[in-house]
């Protein structure tokens, strides 16, 4: 068997929050390779039952946690398997971990760090069907459950900053901070707070 990517796109109301489930299986061929990766502006929750991967994302190589966060990626980086590769992911919306898990994105900026006492403890039943042996399907199928039950109990709305982050990708990026300002009526700096701790 050779390598198996699987990426399932999501409807509403979860895609409010998520943008895909994604899947690499890699059991049999355990050729260690290097690979370039484009950052696409989405953050992740990543899920790894096989061996882990080493990332580049400074200029240095570090094996990666089994249960990681994804930031925003400013620029491309490097990822090596280790031996076998088997991972789960959530691809989310660049709102959703703020909205979902009170996390502030600016401290995930070029980062790839392991999940927080705390995050794990609340996707601690994500995390056991992630690695399970379900089909991706029926992964996909039982934490698209669970994140819509979250959503319906929190009674999610849209925020201005999710808002503007949907007029920006609506137009490409091709904006001035002053068009995103007056179409949301959103101040540059407004929901950026100030944390002791922060999240870690």
């Amino acid at each position: 068997m050779g390598k198996i990517y699987i990426q399932k796109e999501v409807t509403p109301p979860l895609s409010q929050m998520i943008k895909s489930f994604w899947l690499i299986d890699k059991q049999e061929d355990v050729t260690i390779q290097k690979e370039k990766v484009i950052p696409d502006g989405y953050p992740e929750l990543i899920f790894h039952s096989g061996n882990p991967y080493k990332t580049n994302i400074n200029g240095v190589w570090k094996l990666q946690n089994q249960n990681l966060i994804a930031g925003q990626i400013k620029n491309y980086f490097f990822l090596k398997n280790t031996g076998k590769s088997k991972v789960f992911a959530i691809k989310f919306q660049p709102w959703a971990l703020t909205e979902l898990f009170d996390i502030e994105m600016f401290q995930l900026t070029d980062e790839v760090i392991e999940f927080p006492p705390r995050l794990l403890k609340t996707l601690k039943p994500i995390k056991e069907i992630a690695v399970s042996s379900l089909s991706f399907d029926e992964k996909v199928k039982k934490i698209g459950n669970w994140f819509i039950e979250v959503i319906s109990m929190r009674h999610l709305k849209p925020s201005k900053g999710q808002k503007a982050v949907e007029f920006i990708i609506e137009n490409k990026g091709r904006l001035d901070l002053k068009d995103v300002r007056n179409e949301i009526d959103i101040n540059e700096r407004k929901g950026r707070k100030k944390s002791g701790s922060g999240f870690r």
